[in-house]
């Protein structure tokens, strides 16, 4: 039996395919076929645009101090969408009794978002000089906010980025 119909398919490739008669009245068809996930479609319409979600997520960090209403409304709407993404690719892979990379990958991001939004209400409700370890050390809240944006949040991004793809790659 030979295969002579589409082989890319949407979001799959179909590989390996093989077939023959079989049974005693050669009445069965036994039939075998590897689908192969095409990762363009993934990179395409999950994982830019997610990427891109987060990003309007990490922008609202560059915002004024004063401007805590559009910093929290942006970033919120952010992380609504990002589920709203998460949710559709859910239901369009297929169901697994385990945690995929992807399932992963939408949780990091999730997460980091969940993570600068607290940041956003703990910055709007600290006062503006906060004690360090005595009163003649004092570190300002810009300070602390310019290092989350610049260092925490890019270095933890960074190392996901970096240990999700080498699993990713060993796993393949």
């Amino acid at each position: 039996i030979k295969y002579s119909g589409i082989k890319a398919l949407n979001a799959f490739n179909v590989k390996n395919f093989n077939g023959h008669v079989k049974g005693k009245q050669e009445n069965e068809i036994e039939v075998h076929f590897q689908l192969v996930r095409r990762p363009q479609s993934i990179i395409v319409g999950t994982l830019l645009p997610s990427l891109m979600i987060v990003a309007i997520g990490y922008a609202t960090l560059f915002l004024q101090n004063a401007l805590y209403q559009e910093r929290l409304t942006v970033s919120l709407a952010a992380l609504l969408v990002l589920y709203t993404l998460f949710s559709q690719t859910s239901n369009f892979l297929p169901k697994t009794s385990y945690v995929t990379m992807i399932d992963i990958w939408f949780l990091f991001c999730i997460s980091l978002l969940f993570i600068i939004i607290i940041f956003h209400i703990v910055m709007d409700n600290y006062p503006p000089r906060v004690q360090r370890f005595n009163s003649s050390n004092k570190v300002s809240v810009t300070f602390i906010f310019k290092s989350v944006r610049l260092v925490v949040i890019p270095g933890i991004s960074i190392l996901f980025l970096i240990l999700w793809t080498s699993v990713l790659l060993i796993g393949n």
